[in-house]
């Protein structure tokens, strides 16, 4: 009520004042006070209405205030009992805001307290881990010195022949001879090329001429092998794809596009025909993955796969001049189709079928060539395969962090392309009929591949298991190509056998273990309630990959912030993870199937983002192992191959079981097969015999070799045995 609506009244200023220091003391809705104010003027109305003077008025007034009392608690006592008075409903949503609001700025301040905190590092892991793998041996018997060395030295193949030494297959493929077909296999073939021809004949002369230049060189790759010439059918299926590849890779990305000032211009010109004619396969481009032009050829062609290209071939320039000035024939892959077949027909595929099948002799070349201009480093490699233990002290290269997260591992490419090399000096030494270098070549890289397999990390571990399996492999091809003497024999097994004295070792996580650990000390606090929490800020410095991080990195990070477990679980069930795996680890795949036992499963049965360090960080070891028990099935292989073969040279016959081998002391045991419950299948084939490991699917198939889904012959593929003898694969 306003004071001067008082003094119209009656009431006295004094009155006037204290009823305002009590309104003022209640601290209540105005509209609340406005009717306490009300009825107390009322009040103090009727007992002042008999007050004639003004002096009874101030002395009844002090009379009043004295019997009211303390204005401030007078208005705290009033205010109480409002509140008293309300309906249940009223106090019941007042408290639950009140309590919400309580509950939301201690919310704030727990997600404070976890988005600020700190990690205390406190244990250098990669010290340990360095002097943990660093043997206590003399520095001048480290192979690190030569592989480094043999590094620095290798010089990478040219584009062109860098996929046929990297797969091992020919430009063509496996090209058989045209007049070698079946007469209903050259039928089809003749009528497909004679349907396309007209297409062939519409190039202008200059461009068949460019092309007949591609055809000779074999750089056109199309599956032209046995497979893909099984039916019509299988012949369209399978180079659909390879006939498009053809047209970018061999004719757009090998050309000068980088370096033309016409790029923009051509580029766009060509970017609809060569969308039409690729259809939903990705085209490639040479552009480096940093070039500026990304942008321009993202716009243009879409999807892109970045490739390298030959600047200085004379044959790109041409095309690539050609390109500038022409347009592209209608019908362009079906004239390329069938003046492709029409010179596959009237040319024999030139090279020596039994080591390189359709090879043409430029390949040879440029293959010696190759090898020769590593022979420094090849012989680098060498000298460290023959000493007794390899080591390299890890390093993250940075000075400010040790995290075993960041260790680097670049020599490992190096190492693995000179055991292609090797395998590829081995072939080479086989057409010169040097079996005895043929084989210390494969024998060299296995040795470096053992070095390798005693790393701490595991990748390291499965570059040594692929230099053992390129050494393996290429032992068993020269087994197969090369009538070895009983002599060669007996030393090649002694050999093999002095490399794995106590059998052939299981890859191990160890180094994961300990970057596991090293982690948590960089992602978690350090004390409180559980040992510490997950710091949200330093868990995003983990790269989230894989299928169950969909959701925005925000998103996962807060959930990762809120729900994670403490450091001390974590830990516990880690650790509890890690012993299961080094148990698991001893387990051949066939009995793990048996046992139910998977780490994968293990892992996924843990809460997503209650343990998501783990889901993160833990090792695919079932695969990884598995790849182990894959290399160590193919070393018992080729072990009881050589023995069979002496076997075969002393009696003139296969024995009827594996285990004469051991009777007659050709073999320590017989061996086992990883992937079955018993030793690797033996059956004795007229005057030859087939050795298998149940394979992947772990069931005996009989023998019937394992294929890929295009129906090439693959070891270790889930559809058939893993065939060891003969060689097929």
């Amino acid at each position: 009520m306003n004071p001067n609506q008082e003094k119209d009244q009656g009431l006295p200023s004094s009155i006037i004042n204290y009823l305002s220091q009590i309104i003022k003391k209640m601290r209540y809705r105005k509209r609340v006070c406005q009717e306490v104010m009300q009825e107390l003027s009322t009040h103090l109305e009727d007992e002042m209405r008999d007050c004639d003077a003004s002096q009874d008025k101030d002395k009844t007034a002090q009379e009043l205030i004295a019997e009211f009392g303390d204005a401030q608690m007078l208005g705290v006592l009033m205010r109480r009992a409002k509140k008293r008075c309300r309906p249940v409903w009223k106090k019941a949503v007042i408290f639950s805001l009140q309590s919400a609001v309580v509950l939301m700025l201690l919310f704030i301040c727990y997600v404070c307290s976890i988005f600020l905190g700190q990690p205390t590092i406190q244990t250098d892991y990669l010290a340990i881990l360095n002097q943990t793998n660093r043997p206590e041996l003399e520095d001048m018997d480290n192979a690190w010195t030569h592989y480094g060395r043999a590094a620095q030295l290798y010089q990478t193949p040219s584009e062109r022949i860098s996929r046929f030494i990297r797969t091992g297959v020919g430009i063509f493929g496996d090209m058989p001879s045209f007049a070698e077909l079946p007469k209903e296999q050259q039928a089809y073939i003749e009528a497909s090329a004679r349907a396309d021809q007209a297409y062939w004949e519409q190039f202008d002369e200059a461009l068949q001429d460019l092309l007949g230049k591609y055809f000779e060189r074999g750089l056109l790759p199309w599956r032209l092998d046995r497979y893909s010439l099984q039916s019509p059918e299988q012949f369209t299926r399978a180079n659909e794809h390879c006939i498009l590849d053809a047209v970018i890779r061999n004719m757009i990305v090998r050309s000068r596009l980088v370096s033309d000032p016409s790029f923009e211009s051509t580029l766009r010109r060509y970017a609809a025909p060569l969308k039409d004619m690729m259809g939903p396969a990705p085209i490639a481009l040479p552009l480096a993955t940093n070039d500026s032009r990304l942008e321009l050829v993202a716009d243009v062609v879409e999807p892109l796969i970045f490739v390298s290209c030959d600047p200085d071939d004379e044959r790109d320039a041409a095309l690539w001049q050609w390109l500038k000035q022409n347009e592209l024939p209608n019908h362009y892959l079906e004239g390329l189709r069938a003046g492709l077949l029409q010179y596959w027909m009237e040319h024999e595929p030139q090279g020596t079928k039994a080591l390189f099948p359709g090879i043409h002799a430029f390949a040879h070349k440029a293959l010696a060539d190759w090898l020769a201009d590593n022979e420094m480093a090849w012989q680098e490699y060498t000298a460290g395969s023959r000493l007794s233990y390899c080591y390299r002290e890890y390093s993250t290269g940075s000075q400010s962090s040790n995290w075993l997260m960041t260790v680097l591992t670049p020599h490992m490419r190096g190492l693995r392309d000179l055991g292609r090399l090797g395998r590829w000096r081995a072939q080479l030494s086989l057409m010169q009929g040097d079996s005895a270098s043929a084989i210390e070549s494969s024998l060299t890289v296995i040795r470096v591949g053992r070095h390798i397999q005693k790393a701490a990390l595991l990748n390291e571990q499965l570059t040594g298991v692929a230099l053992n399996r390129i050494g393996h492999l290429q032992l068993l091809r020269i087994a197969s190509q090369v009538r070895l003497s009983a002599d060669q024999l007996q030393q090649l097994n002694q050999q093999l056998a002095a490399l794995y004295p106590d059998g052939y070792p299981i890859m191990n996580s160890k180094f994961e273990k300990l970057a596991f650990h090293d982690t948590v000390q960089h992602v978690f606090t350090d004390g409180g309630p559980g040992g510490g929490h997950i710091a949200p800020k330093h868990f995003n410095s983990i790269s989230l990959s894989g299928d169950q991080w969909k959701e925005p990195e925000v998103l996962t990070t807060l959930k990762v912030g809120l729900f994670h477990a403490r450091r001390d679980d974590t830990m516990v069930q880690a650790n509890g993870l890690f012993d299961r795996i080094a148990e698991i680890r001893q387990l051949t795949p066939y009995q793990r199937q048996q046992s139910e036992l998977a780490a994968e499963s293990m892992i996924s049965e843990l809460p997503q983002y209650r343990y998501a360090l783990i889901h993160l960080m833990a090792p695919a070891v079932d695969r990884v192992f598995e790849l182990g028990y894959r290399i160590r099935t193919e070393h018992r292989g080729l072990l009881t191959v050589l023995a069979l073969q002496r076997w075969h040279l002393q009696n003139n016959r296969y024995p009827a079981t594996l285990d004469e081998l051991v009777t007659a002391g050709l073999l320590a045991e017989v061996p086992q097969d990883p992937f079955g419950a018993e030793s690797l299948s033996y059956k004795r084939v007229g005057d030859s015999f087939t050795l298998y490991s149940f394979g992947t699917n772990l069931t005996d198939d009989n023998g019937i070799p394992a294929r890929s889904s295009d129906g090439r012959i693959n070891m270790w593929t889930r559809n058939g045995d893993a065939v060891i003898w003969p060689l097929t694969n």
